[in-house]
């Protein structure tokens, strides 16, 4: 049982699969803590977003720092 961090995945869904092959991250037994923000500049945004789905409870997340202005904006108004 492992736990791993990973901060900003931005869109590279290729480089973080290789990464977790890498370490060989288990789902089952392991827990992966994603940082920061999950897409945008890497073109694998939407296979990023469906693979964290994917792993149900096995993943954390954590806001990136941008993502919170937006929410900062809606509970104002």
């Amino acid at each position: 049982m492992a736990t791993y961090l990973i901060g900003d995945v931005h869109g590279c869904y290729d480089e973080l699969i290789a990464l977790l092959q890498q370490v060989e991250f288990t789902p089952d037994t392991d827990t992966l803590w994603l940082t920061g923000d999950l897409v945008a500049r890497g073109p694998g945004s939407l296979d990023v977003l469906r693979y964290v789905k994917s792993l149900g409870n096995s993943v954390r997340l954590v806001l990136g720092e941008s993502r919170f202005t937006p929410v900062g904006r809606i509970r104002r108004d």
